[in-house]
């Protein structure tokens, strides 16, 4: 491997497990937040840029909390990821984000996501395969590519208005 590879892949190792450190952290506040309320995952978890919007959080709401700073994201029935201005939900900027990279659909039992895009959508730093649906649990870490640098942890599983 030449000396810039080998180089490239210890920064990208270093970012990742920094990245992690503070998913882990906020994955442990969400769950102490969780029994507080008396809410239990129905499993154990290990565990640019995103557009503003509507972060108002009402009681009973669905929705993903962003790790790196904390805000959250209100889930509709139907909600779309990608870096497009228009057609998604919640705009994540990045060059390795699709313009529809992700949806998380309420299937009127539970929450699954699927991955529409080329470069790949994480679930607990798995990779899942592209246009299948994953069930979303509560604690579940999602990242949209394994370089994008912001993390969403699932922390309501409530059903949309």
């Amino acid at each position: 491997m030449p000396v810039l590879g080998l180089y490239t892949e210890l920064i990208m190792q270093a970012v990742r497990s920094v990245r992690w450190r503070n998913v882990i952290l906020m994955k442990e506040r969400l769950q102490s937040h969780a029994q507080e309320m008396g809410i239990s995952s129905s499993r154990d978890t290990h565990c640019s840029k995103i557009r503003r919007q509507d972060t108002q959080i009402g009681t009973g709401m669905a929705h993903l909390l962003l790790a790196q700073t904390n805000d959250h994201i209100v889930l509709k029935a139907h909600h779309r990821f990608g870096r497009a201005e228009s057609g998604v939900d919640t705009q994540v900027l990045g060059i390795e984000i699709s313009r529809h990279h992700a949806v998380i659909t309420w299937t009127g039992e539970h929450w699954t996501l699927r991955d529409t895009s080329k470069n790949g959508v994480f679930v607990n730093q798995v990779k899942i395969l592209p246009d299948a649906d994953i069930k979303l649990n509560l604690g579940d870490v999602i990242t949209f590519s394994d370089l994008h640098p912001y993390s969403f942890i699932m922390s309501s599983l409530a059903s949309p208005d």
